[in-house]
């Protein structure tokens, strides 16, 4: 007999103990048992299972529906905030409407009625300030300062709000105008406030 058929006798020997009684075409099944670590974890999950069950299906559990409510209420509440922050600006919202053709038709054609008055043609300034220099005297030139200038206004300048008088979607256009003119530098009227790098 070789090594390796003691081996292997030597091997089923030991785990005799471990046989169980049926076979299957000569194959026989050995009974190891499971690691005991393994064996306190399944079973502290099915312990646990059973009052999660009970809570979320028989007792005041909340369910999938409410927690994901809970959750986007957080969220809108936090975007709240944060809009409320930047003077009810929604930056998301800016970027998808300006950056159709609607958006940026919208955005001229309301300049030209409603701003082109005070800031010229090129938007290089008349009565207001040229608003294609680095130069800003309300807020630092970034979409949420226009915005807020835009719906709010600045009466001590003879800035009216037109908060009231445009829709989000016009004031939105004009935004867009506007960026589309910064730092082009177009003569006209001489520079105002803070330059902004």
């Amino acid at each position: 007999m070789s090594n390796e058929e003691n081996q292997e006798v030597n091997i089923l020997e030991s785990e005799k103990n471990l046989v169980l009684d049926h076979d299957y075409d000569g194959i026989k099944e050995l009974d190891h048992p499971l690691p005991f670590w393994w064996v306190m974890i399944f079973g502290l999950t099915i312990s646990f299972s059973v009052p999660y069950y009970f809570y979320y299906t028989h007792a005041d559990g909340p369910s999938i529906r409410a927690g994901l409510n809970e959750k986007m209420h957080e969220i809108k509440e936090k975007q709240a905030a944060w809009e409320a922050k930047q003077g009810g600006f929604n930056t998301e919202k800016f970027n998808a409407f300006f950056k159709t053709e609607k958006g940026k038709k919208l955005g001229a054609k309301t300049y030209r009625r409603k701003c082109m008055a005070c800031h010229a043609d090129q938007l290089q300034g008349t009565i207001g300030p040229n608003l294609t220099d680095a130069y800003w005297i309300h807020g630092k030139g970034d979409i949420a300062s226009i915005y807020k200038t835009i719906k709010e206004g600045v009466t001590a300048k003879g800035m009216p709000a037109w908060g009231a008088v445009l829709t989000e979607e016009q004031m939105y256009g004009v935004i867009g105008h506007v960026m589309s003119f910064k730092n082009k530098n177009i003569p006209g009227k001489e520079p105002q406030g803070e330059k902004i790098e």
